[in-house]
């Protein structure tokens, strides 16, 4: 019992102590300017010859981008600060290899830009963006998005074409003369003839102009839905595209009152848990054809299928719905033989991996898992919004889901 006190008064003595020494509000408030910064955003040269970071070390306002050389496993010397100037010439981490990984494309201040041999090459200098470029199968020709739209260019003699013509809203309809008008119209030609000569001339040459024009991709009015994951098919025949309807703005709105000017301003945070959600659909461009049409994901087996809890609850409804889904890829095999989607469910409850027919649509089911819990775990993600590991074997027949 004694040796117990003994220590129990050791332990208290010891809590006193470092409690004059605990950290101060102030202190912790700091965070990582008291602690110090950890590196960041790690990449590698295209060489291998040094390792990149952001790093704060100063504690200045902002990080800013370090190097260290590395030999034989080793880092020779300390990290070294990368100038401005010099990382105008860098390769950036992200981008599009080539298969062999000889050839690289990435972009930098929205335009594209090609590594090869050690060199760097700039492809493009627009005030538009381009984005997301990469190779084609053959490797001579790369595609890209600008002003959403897929573009092809060749990386032998520099000509491009634009691929696709999505265009926002909705197309005008032509103005259609009242029935006033048109006899109006009708009258001035049976009695005025130099008009008549005039308009079969114009309606010639347009005739004529039309005949002329090359051949160009096929119009597709999206109304106010957002386009995205504009892919092209490894043989160049398709398209596949992402069209979102954005929910109606539920946002939380969080006052803050810290802030520069004095006022108070709105935060915007997450959506309530229940509020309605974006959905999605899922297009193809058959460029062969000419021809634009959604996969209609209710073929899908179990899209009717409801949460179990909905019995527990007595909260099944009378009409049956379609879930609403995410599609994800298509995931080519590299011959553009093979096209896999990945599709999960709104409710986390269902994740289908199917085989895609681009020329209908048609899916046939090659997986299909159902949780009643919630859909997720290594290699599948947490969320609908995450296709998960995939991809094709070097066989180019097999695809994998890890």
């Amino acid at each position: 019992m004694k040796h117990f006190f003994l220590l129990l008064l050791f332990l208290l003595e010891s809590l006193a102590l470092i409690a004059q020494s605990s950290l101060t509000i102030d202190q912790m408030m700091e965070g990582e300017r008291f602690v110090g910064y950890s590196p960041e955003n790690v990449f590698w040269a295209e060489d291998g010859r040094k390792l990149y970071f952001t790093w704060n070390p100063s504690l200045e306002p902002e990080p800013s981008l370090y190097s260290l050389t590395i030999q034989n496993g080793k880092a020779l010397g300390a990290p070294e600060k990368v100038s401005l100037e010099a990382q105008k010439s860098l390769v950036a981490a992200g981008g599009a290899y080539s298969q062999d990984r000889s050839k690289k494309l990435f972009t930098r201040n929205g335009d594209i830009f090609l590594y090869q041999g050690g060199q760097v090459r700039q492809i493009s200098n627009t005030i538009e963006a381009e984005t997301n470029p990469s190779f084609t199968a053959d490797e001579k020709h790369l595609v890209f998005t600008k002003g959403g739209n897929l573009f092809l260019m060749s990386l032998t003699d520099g000509s491009w074409q634009q691929l696709s013509d999505f265009r926002p809203g909705e197309e005008k309809p032509e103005a259609k003369p009242t029935a006033q008008q048109q006899w109006l119209e009708n009258q001035q030609m049976a009695l005025i003839s130099v008009l008549k000569t005039r308009k079969e001339s114009a309606e010639a040459r347009e005739k004529e102009n039309e005949a002329l024009e090359p051949p160009r991709p096929k119009t597709y009015y999206q109304g106010k839905k957002q386009l995205s994951n504009l892919i092209l098919s490894p043989r160049q025949d398709f398209i596949t595209f992402r069209l979102t309807q954005e929910a109606p703005d539920a946002a939380t709105l969080v006052p803050n009152y810290v802030t520069e000017s004095g006022y108070t301003d709105e935060g915007r945070a997450r959506p309530k848990v229940g509020s309605p959600l974006s959905t999605y659909e899922f297009g193809i461009y058959d460029l062969k054809r000419d021809t634009i049409f959604l996969v209609d994901f209710k073929q899908l087996p179990g899209m009717y299928d409801l949460p179990a809890y909905y019995q527990d609850y007595q909260r099944v409804p009378k009409d049956s719905i379609a879930r609403p889904v995410v599609a994800h890829g298509p995931f080519w095999s590299k011959n553009g033989a093979h096209a896999v989607l990945v599709v999960r469910s709104q409710d986390s409850k269902d994740r289908w991996i199917v085989r895609l027919n681009p020329a209908t649509g048609q899916l046939t089911l090659l997986d299909r898992q159902r949780d009643e819990a919630w859909i997720g775990g290594p290699g599948i993600g947490g969320t609908w919004f995450a296709a998960g590991n995939v991809g094709w074997l070097p066989d180019q027949e097999h695809f994998s889901s890890v």
